[in-house]
């Protein structure tokens, strides 16, 4: 679950200074060698507030360094933001992330870095976004005290391009995910048609209509449909872990206790009495088990899931 604040830049321009007690960590400078501060000195001067100084930073980053996950690793000793900002001038998200950490707090601004996770793709067959080991990212946020704790991106489109711009339909996924194995099973031959086409032209490189393309769907869905009766049994488990799972946030909520979406169970450890969190935190852990282990769900994962929500 995901949650993308939106705020809007007005509000941001009347916000005063940020680092208040509390803050302090996040304000830190002992990192920002003389020649960041410099620089930094030189992007922000005349902002008129907080909000200007982080964009303009942004900016800054976003516009003249390259992204390149092949970044050899950095001289021993060095200081890392210093090194890339003047001498490497190229680095992947952790390189953006802690330049862009390090020269906000220069600002003056309390800034964290965070690590988490891309959006990932939008599978439309299945209706999810589909994130892998590949999606891990690293940003920062800047704290506001009229709105929080804001997330900026200061890392620039990779290869693939910017998060989350290209219009995913059921053809372009198919297409994206397996052309790739196409070309290294057609060896030669494949590698040549990739030259002359990429994946989503990979249909009329092939001189397949749009008709016979969606036929071929079709007979794709219907084959997946057509599953052996394993799959089956193993979705009648996993509907009924799911049934249960969101039956027992619902009755915690019914008890005064607020369980937003992006909340989980095992987070309730102080809201609860014992007994009671040890049977929502076995609800949830054969749940995650169900929907995102490598192991089968068993009908043995399902009498416990029932169980303990018997006695919760």
């Amino acid at each position: 679950v995901s949650r993308v604040p939106a705020f809007g830049t007005g509000l941001l321009r009347y916000t005063g200074p940020s680092c208040s007690e509390g803050f302090e960590a996040y304000c830190d400078k002992s990192n920002v060698t003389e020649s960041v501060a410099a620089l930094v000195g030189g992007i922000t001067g005349g902002a008129g507030n907080n909000s200007e100084r982080a964009v303009r930073i942004g900016r800054y980053l976003l516009d003249n360094y390259e992204y390149d996950l092949d970044t050899p690793p950095y001289p021993r000793g060095r200081d890392v933001v210093e090194y890339f900002l003047f001498e490497s001038r190229r680095g992947y998200c952790e390189h953006f992330a802690s330049a862009f950490a390090v020269m906000t707090r220069a600002a003056g601004l309390p800034t964290r870095l965070v690590t988490g996770f891309n959006p990932g793709r939008y599978n439309p067959f299945t209706g999810y976004f589909e994130v892998r080991g590949t999606d891990a990212h690293a940003w920062a946020e800047v704290y506001f005290p009229s709105a929080g704790w804001l997330p900026f991106e200061a890392t620039p489109a990779g290869p693939g391009g910017a998060i989350l711009t290209k219009e995913i339909t059921p053809l372009n996924f198919f297409l994206d995910r397996y052309f790739a194995d196409f070309v290294r099973w057609g060896g030669a031959w494949g590698s040549e048609l990739a030259g002359r086409a990429n994946a989503a032209g990979a249909l009329r490189a092939l001189g397949i209509p749009a008709a016979a393309a969606g036929g071929l769907f079709a007979l794709l869905i219907l084959i997946l449909r057509l599953a052996p009766a394993g799959a089956g049994e193993t979705d009648r488990r996993k509907k009924k872990i799911r049934r249960v799972y969101f039956s027992a946030r619902r009755a915690v909520r019914r008890r005064g206790f607020p369980v937003p979406p992006s909340r989980l169970l095992v987070e309730m450890e102080e809201c609860v009495d014992g007994d009671t969190f040890r049977r929502l935190a076995e609800i949830e852990g054969v749940y995650n088990l169900a929907f995102y282990g490598r192991a089968a769900v068993t009908d043995g994962d399902v009498e416990r899931v029932v169980a303990a929500s018997r006695r919760l």
